[in-house]
């Protein structure tokens, strides 16, 4: 979890009444991949971000120090470089809700040990995942009508880490 210093604390309440005001979905569109802790400051500030938008745009954890993360329900998409080159996250949750993983949403992100992927994700785009040797990956079995699309570059690699299991209690 991120804690605030009380100047990052003061220079979050100045800015929420700016942000609540502006679109925040361009706000993060125009993100620079290199201020990934702003998102966790403006949460850990108590600002409900995930009320204005319904994806984690791209760039907007991008190298933030943060060491697990809940995504709230709701969100159906966490876009490319999302969480890329968070290299102290071990853990995050995905909602029911999510639908697509962008490409390399969770790049670099070399703690991440175990991630359960709900069977309402049916695209992961390429090296969304960190091809590390110790990451392990579970998501439901799918059926015909629920299917779940990989990168043909990175079959190979989901072949030796993607488990299919019949409950989310393998976790």
């Amino acid at each position: 979890m991120l804690t605030l210093r009380d100047n990052e604390k003061e220079l979050i309440q100045n800015r929420k009444a700016a942000l609540e005001k502006n679109n925040i979905k361009q706000f993060f569109n125009n993100f620079p991949s290199n201020c990934g802790n702003i998102a966790p400051m403006l949460i850990a500030s108590g600002f409900d971000l995930f009320r204005y938008i319904d994806r984690v745009m791209p760039n907007m954890f991008n190298g933030s120090t943060i060491e697990d993360f809940d995504i709230p329900e709701g969100v159906i998409s966490i876009d490319r470089q999302a969480f890329y080159g968070c290299e102290s996250l071990q853990s995050i949750t995905i909602p029911d809700t999510v639908k697509q993983i962008g490409q390399e949403a969770f790049e670099g992100c070399t703690s991440l040990k175990n991630v359960f992927i709900p069977d309402s994700v049916v695209n992961i785009k390429s090296h969304a995942f960190p091809k590390l040797d110790n990451i392990k990956l579970s998501t439901p079995r799918r059926g015909a009508r629920n299917k779940l699309y990989l990168p043909k570059q990175d079959i190979e690699w989901y072949r030796e880490h993607l488990v299919f299991i019949d409950e989310k209690e393998g976790e």
